[in-house]
């Protein structure tokens, strides 16, 4: 188990699974306040979500789960948020789908494809963090 854990954070598999969770915590908390509470249809509260948690997995991304990049946060930026633009409407999409074809309630629609899109983001994310130094241990 503990060479599994060392793999992890070697390949930052771990941080990039807690600033995930922690961005998609985010995400569903805001997507559901907005939602609930405050009357946006819930493909509107997404954007909003998005916003807000881009934020968190940007800042926490550059600070602890791919620190040390050699690339300046502008170049950085300029690569991520395209990225996530284009994630941001897979996610979109996928969610439409799920909520008005699927019959799923909105937070599990989000929740599922936060999920499937995981994968391909830590590769990208990982490309664009890019950093010249030795492994988290």
């Amino acid at each position: 188990m503990l060479a599994l854990w060392r793999f992890g954070m070697r390949h930052r598999v771990v941080p990039f699974l807690i600033v995930g969770a922690l961005s998609t915590l985010c995400n569903l908390f805001m997507l559901f306040m907005l939602t609930h509470f405050a009357g946006l249809w819930y493909i509107y509260s997404e954007l909003c979500a998005f916003c807000i948690s881009y934020g968190v997995t940007f800042t926490l991304h550059r600070v602890w789960t791919f620190r040390g990049s050699s690339k300046s946060k502008m170049s950085q930026i300029m690569l991520h948020l395209p990225f996530q633009i284009l994630t941001l409407a897979a996610d979109e999409s996928m969610l439409y789908v799920l909520v008005e074809y699927a019959g799923l309630w909105y937070p599990l629609g989000q929740f599922i494809t936060s999920s499937l899109l995981a994968g391909i983001s830590f590769f990208a994310t990982r490309y664009i963090f890019a950093a010249k130094t030795s492994p988290v241990t």
